[in-house]
Order: structure tokens, then C-alpha cells, then sequence
């Protein structure tokens, strides 16, 4: 007999991300990169399974001061200022924001000082 240890769980959120990532744009390289980062920082990870549970996030977990909603500011912001509006606008892509949020999350748990640091100074985000 095995001790094979299934999480289908796992399995669902993972297929849920690949879906979100399909849906936003972006490919399965980005998802799978983004799993991984899941899965050595379980805090990020459950503020993954918040977001699709209520489909809103999680302010709760905070690296240097910025929460997954500051992230998502940030990439607001940024979105605006590439297509030179002062709003935001329906042809945005919330869905591929909030997962680059995730993405800047999981490089800001690495790197807390230089990632929060290009944040404050106004660095793109082929930088981060």
C-alpha cells in the first residue's frame, strides 16, 4: 500500500489559476510560475483561495506595509498611466491585475527592501 497523500483541494485551485490566467491573457508559464510561488508561501496561497471564494481581496497579509490591494493600486495606477488616462477604464484588465498583484506579493516575500523600493520610486513593472 501507497502513503500517497492526494489534495484535491490543490488540485482545483490550481486549475482555477490556469483558467483565471487563460481568462486575463496571460500563459501557462505565468500560472505555473505563480503556483509555485503558492506553494512555498502558504499565506499567499490562502489569500489565492480568498480571492476566489469572495472574488475580493485580502488585506490581511502585508509585506513592508503594502497588502495585495496596495499591489493592485499600484497596477492601476501603472495601467492608467500606459494608456494615459487619469481613471481607470472598462477596457482594463482587473483579472490580469489582480494576478500580477499576486506575482509582486511573491517578489515582494523574497526581496522586501528592493522591490518595496522600486514600488516608492515609480520603477515599471518589467522591473519587479
Amino acid at each position: 500500500m501507497s502513503n500517497i497523500i492526494f489534495q484535491g483541494g490543490k488540485i482545483k485551485i490550481y486549475q482555477s489559476l490556469v483558467l483565471l490566467a487563460e481568462y486575463a491573457g496571460l500563459d501557462q508559464k505565468f500560472a505555473d510560475k505563480l503556483w509555485s510561488e503558492f506553494l512555498c508561501h502558504e499565506n499567499l496561497y490562502h489569500a489565492y483561495t480568498h480571492y476566489m471564494q469572495f472574488h475580493n481581496l485580502d488585506e490581511s497579509l502585508k509585506v513592508e506595509g503594502y497588502s495585495l490591494i496596495d499591489l493592485y493600486v499600484w497596477q492601476m495606477n501603472q495601467d492608467n498611466l500606459f494608456h494615459d488616462v487619469g481613471r481607470n477604464t472598462g477596457d482594463c484588465n482587473k483579472e490580469k491585475m489582480v494576478l500580477q498583484s499576486f506575482w509582486m506579493m511573491a517578489r515582494l516575500m523574497q526581496d522586501p527592501l528592493n522591490v518595496a523600493k522600486k514600488l516608492q520610486t515609480g520603477d515599471g513593472m518589467d522591473t519587479i
